[in-house]
């Protein structure tokens, strides 16, 4: 089946398309508090999204991984914007290696893409709300940005 495929290819080639988000991190001229972290912080974050979308996380855990990660960057004085497109252009980077690495040549191959792409989408969307809730949680708690 295609999308047991690419996710081995994604968990294959991990380490290239993390490379390929953080370099579109780096090329956005909006995203300055999201650069100046350590290469070493946005990849951990980028693999730690792969890795959840590879095991299939519990929703809980999601929810409270994403909530800690939300309120560390509220902490870190990162805008939430910033982090939030920094998700999507990892969303995007996955979307694009799976398309480019593994095209489709039946019916039920695109089907099996094209489901593989929402199951994504969904995924993203579960983590940027978790991730917001716990920038605002940190907020609303009234600790000082650093």
């Amino acid at each position: 089946m295609l999308a047991f495929r690419v996710v081995q290819l994604i968990r294959n080639h991990r380490r290239e398309i993390v490379d390929r988000a953080i370099r579109q991190i780096r090329e956005e001229p909006e995203l300055r508090r999201l650069q100046a972290l350590p290469r070493s912080d946005l990849a951990g974050l980028a693999q730690a999204v792969i890795q959840d979308l590879e095991s299939g996380t519990e929703l809980e855990e999601v929810s409270r991984r994403y909530e800690l990660r939300g309120r560390r960057a509220w902490a870190e004085s990162v805008p939430m914007h910033e982090y939030v497109r920094g998700l999507q252009l990892l969303h995007y980077a996955l979307v694009d290696f799976a398309r480019t690495q593994a095209v489709p040549r039946t019916p039920v191959e695109i089907y099996s893409q094209e489901d593989l792409e929402e199951r994504l989408c969904h995924i993203f969307d579960r983590i940027a709300y978790h991730f917001i809730r716990g920038y605002e949680l940190g907020q609303a708690a009234g600790r000082p940005a650093a």
